[in-house]
């Protein structure tokens, strides 16, 4: 072999042999089996949080359906302004908020509930949330999840199935959870920003309630491999208050995760979202 190819070649073995990174995609182009899920701490008190929402409008642009966002109006800076009709705050949210601390401040977004920063685990720089994405999708993928809903008009109740398909093996010992959430997107509300309060701001991803427990419900059984399970759930969607437009099914969406709960761990595996009325 002449030395020229010789060289070539053993460039191309080493090259080949690297491991393969996640491109970072075209806008919304689908890049990988994983599906992240991001954690919004935010709040319409808190003026700089439109700085954070116009970030995380960003990273949906760019990962569509790798991303799943979730707003969580909880307690710090979540009260209403003068100038708000609505309060999204409600209880199982305020503990969701401190399940997700340590957060320096608001605006802080939890990436998969992994600690990427020593002293946080939703991190209060919006500039370092596409790297935290981006290591998530990169990550070791172990499990798919799919939704299934129905929307029955007469009764407001979504049936929810979580179709789950493990590519590795989930031992009881892991304590696998889902959590279910329920959401809605184009609130027209106040929101303060540096300068004013913005009366018709638009809210979007907001955590309304939950169809499980706020941190999810054990799934109980052992996972495996290539072997599918369906959970089922089923939430009813209250009646709004006369004169409100909350509670607009054809703005929400469910969203679910699969995720740990032992020993401290609060990893999230998977994440899957769907749309109330398509």
């Amino acid at each position: 072999m002449k030395p020229f190819l010789y060289i070539m070649t053993l460039v191309f073995f080493f090259i080949s042999c690297k491991e393969v990174l996640v491109p970072v995609p075209e806008q919304g182009e689908t890049i990988s089996p994983r599906v992240v899920l991001l954690e919004e701490l935010t709040g319409v008190s808190c003026p700089n949080c439109p700085t954070g929402t116009e970030k995380i409008k960003e990273l949906k642009n760019t990962y569509g359906d790798n991303l799943v966002v979730v707003a969580i109006h909880g307690d710090f800076l979540s009260w209403p302004t003068p100038e708000s009709k609505y309060d999204f705050r409600f209880p199982e949210a305020k503990q969701l908020e401190n399940y997700l601390k340590p957060w320096l401040g608001k605006p802080a977004a939890s990436v998969n509930r992994i600690q990427h920063v020593e002293d946080e685990l939703s991190v209060s720089n919006p500039q370092l949330w596409n790297g935290y994405v981006k290591d998530e999708l990169e990550s070791e993928h172990r499990v798919n999840l799919d939704l299934d809903l129905e929307y029955n008009e007469d009764t407001r109740e979504v049936s929810i199935k979580a179709i789950v398909l493990p590519v590795s093996d989930f031992g009881l010992e892991e304590e696998v959870r889902m959590t279910v959430m329920v959401l809605e997107s184009e609130i027209e509300d106040a929101q303060e920003d540096p300068t004013s309060i913005i009366e018709e701001y638009t809210h979007d991803h907001v955590l309304r309630d939950f169809a499980t427990d706020w941190n999810g419900k054990p799934l109980n059984v052992e996972l495996f491999d290539n072997v599918e399970k369906t959970f089922t759930y089923s939430y009813t969607i209250p009646m709004p208050e006369e004169g409100e437009t909350l509670w607009n099914p054809a703005h929400m969406e469910i969203v679910a995760f699969l995720h740990s709960n032992i020993n401290g761990e609060k990893t999230v595996f998977q994440a899957a979202e769907a749309k109330i009325i398509e």
